[in-house]
């Protein structure tokens, strides 16, 4: 917490707090609020990562390429919620509203991206470093 009004000073000092300034402090906050966590709420890998997607969706693009650069071992589950191919309960368990990507991690259940990809980037930073 020192670091950040450390940093908040200096930008005041400078008098240039925009909207970039802004988020960075939020930035910096909040990955100041994840290192500090307990080592008990540290994700643990369960199973192998599922992820549920459709090759050409962005969003489900997004997280594969996450998950790639990580070097995450996961298993790619095709699903095409257009044509409901490979759709079936078990998957509207996961997400009532039927949308890619889904990602599980043992009993975590994402479906948002965003989400997803810091959940993995989380993850990795604390199970692999």
């Amino acid at each position: 917490m020192i670091v950040l009004k450390t940093i908040m000073v200096c930008f005041a000092a400078l008098n240039v707090l925009s909207m970039f300034s802004v988020w960075c402090l939020v930035l910096i906050q909040q990955c100041l609020a994840i290192s500090t966590l307990p080592a008990r709420n540290i994700p643990r890998a369960d199973k192998k990562m599922q992820l549920y997607h459709h090759p050409l969706d962005l969003e489900s693009q997004r997280v594969r390429l996450a998950l790639e650069e990580e070097g995450v071992d996961y298993t790619s589950h095709h699903v095409n919620p257009i044509t409901a191919k490979n759709l079936d309960s078990t998957f509207f368990k996961m997400n009532r509203h039927g949308r890619v990507p889904v990602f599980q991690n043992g009993s975590h259940i994402i479906y948002n991206t965003i989400d997803i990809i810091q959940y993995v980037l989380f993850f990795t930073t604390f199970m692999y470093h």
